[in-house]
């Protein structure tokens, strides 16, 4: 259901002329193998990110790294 959902939402995307490469989404480091499965990839660059996520990155590593886990970027449009 959640990979049905994650599609139609890149389709609605693309529907209004935009490029799914645009797409971009904070998610934990262990879910990245179930994004990659749909085109996703980890921005691995900080000079990468979107500035309108740079505030809420810097403040969900803080937030993750209490919990013991570690958030990324990722970005849509990688070739499946």
């Amino acid at each position: 259901i959640g990979s049905n959902i994650v599609e139609r939402l890149l389709e609605q995307h693309e529907e209004m002329g935009r490029e799914r490469g645009d797409v971009h989404a904070l998610t934990l480091r262990k879910t990245v193998p179930w994004y990659d499965k749909m085109g996703f990839g980890v921005v691995e660059s900080q000079e990468d990110i979107p500035q309108q996520l740079v505030g809420e990155m810097a403040l969900g590593k803080v937030i993750t790294r209490l919990l013991g886990e570690e958030l990324v970027c990722i970005r849509a449009g990688r070739d499946r």
